[in-house]
């Protein structure tokens, strides 16, 4: 199963399941909602089903078993792909960590003196 994060021309965003070989994308929030009677929180945004772990995996795939008609399913290129996870929770970059930051620099004027001792690429021994 391929999950996706995708926007349709309307420009509403969704996740749902790619079909690569029918070229179309189920929309597992439509899909649920009509398949059970109401929308699944877990279904609101990739992050929702990926906090809902196992269990959301197997309600997806208990939607996709229960999308008999091809309502919900959009052609894929009537629709823009996204991220995946187009807002995550939080954005881990290497400067926010001191120690990191300081290995780095001793790194890199490692690699200039073993560079400069030796032009050829050869490790002085």
């Amino acid at each position: 199963m391929r999950l996706a994060t995708y926007s349709n021309a309307a420009g509403t965003r969704a996740i749902g399941v790619v079909d690569a070989e029918g070229k179309s994308i189920l929309g597992l929030q439509a899909a649920h909602r009509a398949a059970f009677g109401a929308a699944s929180p877990v279904f609101e945004d990739m992050l929702a089903l990926i906090d809902a772990g196992d269990a959301g995996l197997a309600l997806a795939r208990d939607v996709v078993k229960h999308a008999a008609s091809a309502v919900h399913r959009a052609p894929l290129d009537s629709v823009k792909l996204l991220a995946p996870v187009p807002e995550p929770r939080q954005i881990r970059d290497c400067n926010n960590f001191e120690q990191h930051m300081r290995g780095a620099r001793i790194g890199m004027e490692k690699l200039k003196a073993r560079l400069a001792g030796d032009r050829r690429g050869r490790r002085r021994q």
